[in-house]
């Protein structure tokens, strides 16, 4: 074997213990008592406002409108590099 892959199987190794290891030990830290969850209290419908209307060109420059998608749940993702 050369060094490189002797490199690469020992990380991977190391990589799939620290996994385990790490299961293990943070499996109960994110559990939450039933006790201690809080309903999620959304606004009537009466007091919700519909969003601002916009436009973004999709993949090919077409315009896609917010409105075209009224009645459906959208999810808007943006990011940006500087």
């Amino acid at each position: 074997m050369t060094p490189k892959t002797t490199t690469l199987i020992v990380l991977t190794i190391l990589t799939i213990a620290l996994f385990f290891v790490l299961q293990k030990y943070t499996k109960d830290n994110f559990t939450v008592p039933e006790e201690e969850v809080v309903a999620v209290k959304l606004r009537p419908d009466s007091a919700r406002r519909p969003a601002s209307d916009f436009a973004l060109p999709d993949l090919n420059g077409k315009d896609v409108r917010l409105t075209d998608y009224r009645g459906s749940v959208v999810l808007m993702l943006f990011w940006t590099t500087w």
